[in-house]
């Protein structure tokens, strides 16, 4: 199993969780993890007494915790020192949640581990973010009723040393939806999203260095005209906007306004047409594409299917595969920091 397989299910579990279980194998522990509390904030002190929390999941996919309270910045916890279980530390400081930069695995051979968690100082104050790239993907269509799904996935820079909490709403965000949203929301267990007029109210924190926040949008169309604008619009500085669209789904995609094609994405036996926009691109800015033959594909998708369980379980993916993506973000910064 990867260690990103291996993460993404460490998320998973995590996610799921009321992070209630009780530890099962705690009587059986032979190994200890242990670690420090980091601060990545200038001036800014650890405080004594801060609850850590292991979450360990077994090969079954069975969920256990242990808490320990950190001194001086510092904690010890006993664990079985079992192959057959991954382990993931993550700290609640002031509100927001930070993890160990990777899941730890313990064995007979190897029973200690040594791992760090950085945690940072919230601030309202918005900091000067930027938008490294937005990326629209269509995920499921219904060419019966005219509805088609798309995900956002927004990589967010913070370049201070203050997780962004939001203004005094606590919203950190806000995106503009696409053309003929019929719903929208987040696809993640941490913070909030509100639709909110022709844009989705985000309050998710941005933490120091990247932040990944993913969204869903259920759009519609007239199958009688059998096409769709698909619209991504940024609504702060950014460096790349992209359009995706698995090709088995439409008969023709155009780039239009300031947009082009870009190469497309082989993806199992499909491809994904690349329509992108890039540059130092202002607040306003959009990739637009036009996708014409929408109700005829006839034949199922490996990418996605039609809306419902298997579009559920797409969505459920990349909030994984997200929540991944920050606690890699987490480790780069942490890396950077020592370095």
């Amino acid at each position: 199993m990867s260690a990103l397989v291996q993460s993404v299910l460490l998320f998973a579990a995590l996610v799921a969780a009321t992070l209630t279980v009780a530890p099962t194998h705690a009587q059986q522990a032979t190994g200890t993890i242990s670690g420090e509390v980091v601060m990545g904030t200038a001036g800014v002190a650890v405080p004594d007494g801060l609850v850590v929390e292991l979450i360990a999941v077994d090969v079954d996919g069975e969920l256990s915790t242990a808490e320990v309270a950190s001194e001086g910045g510092r904690f010890t916890i006993d664990v079985a020192a079992d192959p057959d279980f991954a382990y993931l530390v993550n700290v609640l400081y002031d509100g927001v949640r930070y993890f160990s930069e990777q899941p730890l695995l313990l064995s007979s051979e190897l029973p200690t581990a040594e791992t760090s968690v950085t945690v940072y100082a919230t601030t309202a104050d918005p900091p000067q973010l930027r938008v490294a790239e937005s990326t629209m993907t269509v995920v499921a269509l219904d060419g019966a009723v005219g509805q088609i799904l798309l995900l956002r996935e927004d990589r967010l820079l913070n370049p201070s040393d203050r997780t962004y909490t939001g203004d005094g709403r606590g919203v950190s965000l806000r995106l503009p939806v696409p053309d003929r949203t019929l719903d929208a929301g987040g696809v993640s267990e941490e913070g909030t999203f509100s639709l909110e007029g022709g844009q989705l109210a985000v309050s998710v924190p941005l933490r120091p260095g990247e932040t990944m926040v993913v969204t869903r949008y259920l759009v519609g169309y007239d199958p009688g005209e059998d096409s769709y604008r698909m619209r991504a619009t940024t609504s702060l500085p950014a460096d790349r906007i992209e359009l995706h669209v698995p090709e088995s789904f439409v008969g023709s995609v155009s780039a239009l306004d300031e947009s082009s094609r870009g190469d497309a994405i082989a993806v199992d036996d499909d491809r994904l047409i690349v329509v992108e926009r890039a540059g130092d691109l202002a607040p306003g800015a959009s990739a637009v594409a036009e996708l014409r033959g929408l109700s005829g594909r006839t034949t199922p998708n490996p990418l996605t299917e039609r809306t419902g369980a298997v579009a559920g379980a797409a969505l459920a993916l990349v909030a994984l595969v997200a929540g991944f993506a920050a606690i890699q973000a987490g480790a780069r910064r942490s890396d950077g920091a020592s370095a």
